[in-house]
Order: C-alpha cells, then sequence, then structure tokens
C-alpha cells in the first residue's frame, strides 16, 4: 500500500509538472506518458530487489536440511543459526517416529550462522528419514549426549528437522525391538526392483537361518514396513534381509527370490529382541 500511494503522488507530480490541475487537465502527451512510465518501472524493480534480497536469519535457533542423497556417508546441512555454542546432531526416526539414536553430528558451531555443514553419518542405510537437530554445547567444547549437551529447546519446543534420504540402491534398517503381537517393525529400506524382506531365525554360526516372516511385494522406499513372524521363542537377534521377485509377485525362498546383494555382499540387518 505505501509503494501504491508514493506512485500515486510521483504520477500526480509529474503530471502537475506538465500543467495537469486538479479541476482541469490538460492533454497527456505522449513523453509524458513515457516519462511517468519510466520512473514507475524503476520504482518497481527497486522494490523488487529490495524483496529479492535474502533476509537476515532471526535470532531464533534454526536449521535448515533439504532433501537429499547420502554421498560417501555425508549429508550437508544447508543453513544453521545458533545463539551460542552448539552442534547439529542427526538422529534416526524411532518406531514412534519421534527422534532416536543417534547417527552423525557436526564439529563444534560458535554462536552465529553457519552454511554447507558436512555431517559424516553411521549406521544410517535404508532409513528414509532423518532427524537434524540442534544441541547446545555445555561449554567444554566436548560433544557429550546422552549427557550435558541437550537439545535447544524454544517456545516450548524442540529445534529440530525431518529431512528425507533419496539414495536409490537397495538398503535395509532395523532397530533393536520388542515383538509385540506376533509383528516385527522394520525401520526402513529401499529396493531399486521390486522384492520382499524376509526375517531369518539366526544359526549358532551367526549366519541367517530359515524364514520365520515376510513382507508383500515391495519396491522402492519403505519406511515403518511391519512383518508377522512366527517361531521366534528363545531367539536372541533376528536377519532382516533383502529379497529380489523373479516376476510371479510370490515370495518363494529356498527357490528363485534370492536374496539382493550389493559388491557381492547380501543386503541385511541384524537386530536383537528386547522384552524376551
Amino acid at each position: 500500500m505505501a509503494v501504491a500511494a508514493i506512485i500515486v503522488a510521483l504520477v500526480v507530480g509529474v503530471l502537475a509538472g506538465y500543467g495537469v490541475g486538479s479541476t482541469a487537465l490538460q492533454p497527456v502527451t505522449e513523453t509524458v506518458t513515457r516519462e511517468v512510465t519510466k520512473t514507475v518501472e524503476a520504482m518497481m524493480t527497486t522494490t523488487v530487489t529490495m524483496m529479492e534480497e535474502p533476509m537476515m536469519m532471526e535470532t531464533i535457533p534454526s536449521v535448515v536440511v533439504p532433501n537429499q542423497a547420502v554421498e560417501s556417508d555425508t549429508i550437508t546441512v544447508k543453513t544453521v543459526y545458533l545463539d551460542k555454542p552448539g552442534y547439529v546432531v542427526i538422529h534416526i526416526v524411532t518406531l514412534e517416529g519421534k527422534p532416536g539414536m543417534v547417527v552423525g553430528r557436526s564439529e563444534l558451531l560458535q554462536e552465529g550462522v553457519h552454511q554447507d555443514v558436512r555431517i559424516s553419518l553411521q549406521n544410517y542405510q535404508g532409513r528414509g528419514e532423518l532427524y537434524a537437530m540442534l544441541h547446545y554445547d555445555d561449554g567444554d567444547g566436548v560433544y557429550s549426549f546422552p549427557g550435558p549437551d541437550k537439545p535447544v529447546v524454544k517456545n516450548n519446543a524442540i529445534v529440530q528437522t525431518l529431512f528425507k534420504i533419496t539414495n536409490e540402491m537397495p538398503s535395509i534398517a532395523v532397530s533393536d525391538q520388542e515383538i509385540k503381537n506376533g509383528l516385527v517393525v522394520i525401520d526402513g529400506l529401499f529396493l531399486d526392483k521390486p522384492g520382499f524382506v524376509a526375517i531369518h531365525l539366526v544359526t549358532e554360526e551367526g549366519k541367517p537361518g530359515p524364514v520365520i516372516g515376510n513382507s508383500g511385494l515391495l519396491v522402492g522406499q519403505n519406511i515403518r514396513v511391519l512383518i508377522r513372524v512366527e517361531g521366534y521363542e528363545g531367539q536372541e537377534e533376528l536377519i532382516a534381509m533383502l529379497h529380489y521377485d523373479n516376476g510371479d509377485g510370490v515370495y518363494e525362498f529356498p527357490g528363485p527370490d534370492g536374496p539382493v546383494k550389493l559388491d557381492d555382499k547380501v543386503v541385511l540387518a541384524k537386530f536383537k529382541i528386547s522384552g524376551m
């Protein structure tokens, strides 16, 4: 509204300069019109430029992480603002959709704005989502969590953001868990073509044994996949393994639906059973 008022005033002023009054308007020549148009365009250009200039970050701690592929086990945090020294910490997403185990963190960041912060990850494979959370340093310059370097809380909420991992290679992630109602929950997996995830018993040698449950046909990124299992009593851990479908849409193993391999290694994840 302020810009519009200025423009109207300018137009009236220019017209008045050419003898155009409020009670008796004289014909406006093409020259006058051109001058007014050029002046208005100049003002609009200035206005747009001012609006497009990057706004300074607020003084409230914040973190921005785009969806991205993990490269060399590393992600990039686009922008961070901390009002005192701290860290960006990467947490897994629990089965309840909340921040869980830490799988990576930044170096100590000083107060201020930081851009393109690189963070190395571990044990993230197969997880389609991760949390980036701010933690304050307690003053000793050493990351300690669980411990004194607690999450940053502003306006009664933890300062964090959820972002997606977009890698497109077979992978799987499973957390240690209590089996409830005969169901195992897979945190996340990626299949580059149709297949299944199967739950195997673990042999005395620590290798995959008989299958005690499998998913329906899956492809792409899948999060929190439920699998019904039977015959796991007495087991301390199980193995979740990816299998490719042979094309008929029916899980057949032992048989044609062999395990998925990456660099000649079977794509699997061991996990412990709690509450047994």
